[in-house]
């Protein structure tokens, strides 16, 4: 092959390969905001079912918060177990501690489960052990865009809030560092190439 062959090979393969990389560069441009919401996707559908479980374990904590109250305020309700027991034992009840309390326990039991308490706080406790796995995995995904991270983290707190784990110590062992790492995730771009 002559020296001016190459040399229109060599300028035609470097042309090709700037060509090509100037292809794939765009392509990528063009099919980074496809892929993130491919990849949002995901954690949007995620997002979509776990909501509904979170209004119901919130709908299901506030009915046994209102049987409870309800049967607090029941006339029938004895007082505190303590003055219970006392009361008691100044009317000369010859009964033990121990039977006194569950004297005790029996009464409240009754009232409680005429206002539906019983029933209400097993659905509730219910609903809380199935959400707070899900919880833990809409934690674990990692967001694609700020929208996202937005959606996720608004959830992540509300969930939080709703199943009693968002004591000080969970948010600075657990969620700070996992939403800092999304953000940085974010923010270093990332999250587009992903």
């Amino acid at each position: 092959m002559s020296k001016a062959q190459q040399t229109t090979t060599l300028t035609n393969r470097r042309r090709f390969l700037r060509l090509a990389a100037s292809t794939a560069a765009a392509a990528a441009l063009l099919a980074a905001p496809a892929l993130a919401a491919r990849n949002d996707g995901r954690l949007f559908a995620m997002i979509a079912r776990v909501r509904p479980m979170l209004a119901a374990l919130t709908a299901a904590g506030e009915r046994a918060h209102s049987a409870y109250a309800l049967a607090d305020a029941d006339p029938d309700m004895p007082g505190g177990q303590i003055s219970f027991v006392h009361d008691m034992r100044e009317r000369g009840s010859l009964l033990s501690e121990d039977a006194l309390e569950r004297l005790w326990d029996a009464c409240a039991n009754t009232v409680r489960n005429r206002h539906g308490y019983h029933a209400a706080y097993d659905q509730w406790n219910t609903l809380d052990s199935e959400f707070r796995p899900i919880l833990a995995r809409l934690l674990a995904m990692r967001p694609n865009t700020a929208q996202g991270a937005l959606e996720k983290w608004q959830l992540v707190f509300a969930g939080h809030l709703e199943t009693s784990q968002c004591e000080p110590e969970d948010v600075e062992e657990f969620l700070m560092p996992a939403m800092l790492a999304d953000l940085k995730r974010l923010a270093a771009g990332r999250a587009v190439r992903t």
